[in-house]
């Protein structure tokens, strides 16, 4: 265990870099490196913040603001009426969903000093990453059905199959590929980045949240396994049966946030044995 704060594990973003863990709230980011105490910088970072390769990125008084990841004063990027739900970001790209109070979604960006709208989706907007400069979303078509789609600047979005049931909470990504949870059918799915090729990449696991680096990481009650196509489920890491609220991975580590009771979290990471 690296840190323990008394708020909630469900609403911090966790975000994992070459050089450190970082744990975003609403006040402070919280940088853990190996071996090295937790270094703490107080920003008001409200909810939905994310990381891009060297700042943060944020919404706070009236706009969106960058901060450099390794401490520093922030700077105003462009303005933005209300907050986002939530930011995402990729190396030194971000983008926004911004969720109007008529209900209406849209994935956002800035180009040139202005807010620019990179899709309004007619359905509700459940999950939102970045690849590269694709935005990938998963949207739910309010028939019983959903489908992930991609859009970039100045493109026409693109889209994959339409699928029943329950629409996946996060999209992920590793090695050029998307990567999802898909929980009606207990198996994590990869998708081609055009969105045309899909398959089960590991059947008859719980992997719910997800993280893929070098393999699927998967928080369950149990703790934290390690799964692939090649190998049955790990456990990495019990964890007495709370909750594991996020997960985070890269080729060297695996990070995650565990409900340790009524407002408390803990993160723990643990090194990637290749």
């Amino acid at each position: 265990m690296l840190l323990t704060l008394p708020i909630s594990a469900y609403h911090p973003t966790l975000s994992i870099a070459e050089d450190a863990v970082y744990l975003l709230t609403e006040s402070a980011a919280y940088r853990v490196a190996p071996g090295a105490e937790p270094q703490v910088f107080h920003l008001d970072l409200g909810q939905g913040a994310a990381l891009t390769q060297n700042e943060f990125v944020f919404w706070s008084d009236g706009a969106v603001y960058l901060a450099p990841k390794l401490g520093g004063s922030r700077e105003r990027v462009v303005a933005l009426a209300h907050r986002p739900q939530y930011f995402v970001a990729a190396e030194d790209r971000f983008a926004w969903l911004d969720h109007s109070e008529d209900g209406k979604f849209a994935i956002q960006t800035v180009d040139g000093g202005k807010v620019r709208t990179l899709l309004a989706p007619a359905g509700q907007v459940v999950a939102l990453t970045l690849m590269q400069d694709w935005a990938f979303f998963v949207e739910e078509l309010g028939t019983g059905a959903w489908r992930i789609g991609g859009v970039r600047q100045t493109n026409q979005p693109v889209y994959g199959a339409e699928h029943s049931g329950r629409p996946p909470s996060m999209l992920t990504f590793a090695h050029d590929e998307l990567y999802y949870y898909d929980g009606p059918r207990s198996q994590i799915s990869e998708l081609s980045p055009d969105l045309q090729h899909e398959r089960a990449w590991v059947k008859d696991v719980i992997c719910s949240p997800i993280a893929v680096s070098v393999a699927a990481y998967c928080g369950s009650v149990e703790g934290v396994f390690a799964v692939s196509e090649q190998a049955a489920p790990k456990l990495l890491e019990p964890n007495g049966g709370s909750m594991i609220a996020a997960i985070v991975a890269n080729d060297a580590r695996v990070a995650w946030l565990r409900d340790a009771g009524p407002d408390k979290l803990a993160l723990e990471t643990l090194a990637i044995v290749h």
